[in-house]
């Protein structure tokens, strides 16, 4: 599988699972190919409750984004896992 691939299967499992939470703004933010032949695909995207919540807690009207990493096996193309990734404020 290559890098195209990957991306395009890690999209369709990601939004197969967190569709029905009407994320919106979906997008690729970093690839990698591990060690252990996994491809690991970060995808970020909103919530609609996180625009609410950011605005209440903080006052601010931005809405946060979220990350995921989808983790894919190169050899066939099957979901290892999906992980939150943190994102540190700066």
């Amino acid at each position: 599988m290559n890098a195209r691939e990957a991306i395009e299967a890690a999209k369709k499992i990601f939004l197969e699972i967190f569709g029905e939470e009407e994320v919106s703004e979906v997008g690729l933010e970093e690839v990698d190919f591990d060690d252990d032949d996994v491809w690991n695909i970060t995808i970020g995207f909103r919530r609609p409750w996180q625009r609410t919540l950011k605005a209440n807690l903080l006052g601010e009207s931005a809405p946060v984004r979220t990350y995921k990493i989808v983790r894919i096996r190169d050899a066939d193309g099957a979901l290892v896992n999906i992980r939150h990734r943190e994102v540190k404020a700066t």
